[in-house]
């Protein structure tokens, strides 16, 4: 009588080792496919974020500087008296390592807007500074604040100031005849601030003559705070009005 073969089947150790290989090199390119793309995704929502949060911060700017003016006081006769403006900045590239440590950071831009004063009717004086301030949390790049005000001597508007020899002005104006709201001018609360992280580089320049003018000159650069190839750059201009006088402030 013949023995029948029992015939059993199974995995030899190489077999198990070389599909445990397999299996591994598939697990690591999913892996190594999901972390891209999940890097893709993150990088380019902030992406598109920062480039809708940068274009709002420079319109904001440009608008407001390209509002900039001097205190005019309209007398009951019809007579009027007005006071020369300054309109101060930083000119040049300014860099993490260009900034002071502290809450006052670095003023890099100056100027006020008023309203006029007209036959006893209170006009509006909003200051309007921008600052670069470090930031709390990297030591590779900052924060710039935008910050309008009406008053100078409380709050955010005196940080501001601590220290600067800029003047907003040429000589007082009469600043009781200053004392509207600043809402009925289209100019927003009496007191705003408006910040924009993740900034590496800010260029500020100004160019003259031609027929644009005098004209501020606006580069801003940010980089995602955790992938540092992933950049957003963008520009904006600002028209000087005539007749303001131009300082560059390197405080």
């Amino acid at each position: 009588m013949k023995r029948k073969n029992s015939g059993q089947n199974g995995f030899t150790l190489i077999e198990v080792i070389v599909a445990a290989a397999i299996f591994s090199v598939f697990i690591t390119s999913v892996f190594a496919f999901y972390r891209m793309g999940s890097r893709m995704f993150t990088s380019g929502s902030w992406k598109q974020q920062k480039q809708k949060d940068s274009e709002m911060f420079l319109n904001l700017i440009r608008e407001r500087a390209s509002r900039a003016s001097f205190p005019v006081v309209v007398k009951n006769d019809g007579t009027f008296v007005e006071t020369a403006t300054n309109f101060g900045y930083a000119s040049g590239t300014f860099k993490v390592a260009d900034i002071p440590t502290g809450k006052t950071g670095k003023r890099l831009l100056c100027f006020a807007v008023t309203k006029s004063s007209i036959k006893g009717s209170a006009g509006v004086i909003m200051y309007h500074i921008l600052r670069a301030v470090k930031s709390d949390s990297k030591a590779t790049d900052f924060t710039l604040e935008f910050l309008s005000t009406t008053d100078l001597n409380t709050g955010d508007g005196a940080a501001f100031f601590t220290g600067s020899p800029f003047s907003f002005f040429t000589s007082a104006p009469t600043f009781s005849l200053f004392a509207g709201d600043p809402t009925e001018y289209n100019l927003g609360s009496k007191t705003s601030l408006k910040k924009i992280t993740d900034i590496t580089s800010l260029t500020l320049s100004m160019t003259t003559g031609g027929e644009g003018g005098t004209q501020l000159h606006i580069t801003l650069e940010s980089t995602h705070p955790k992938y540092e190839n992933t950049k957003v750059t963008q520009r904006a201009f600002a028209k000087i009005p005539e007749g303001l006088t131009v300082i560059v402030n390197t405080i």
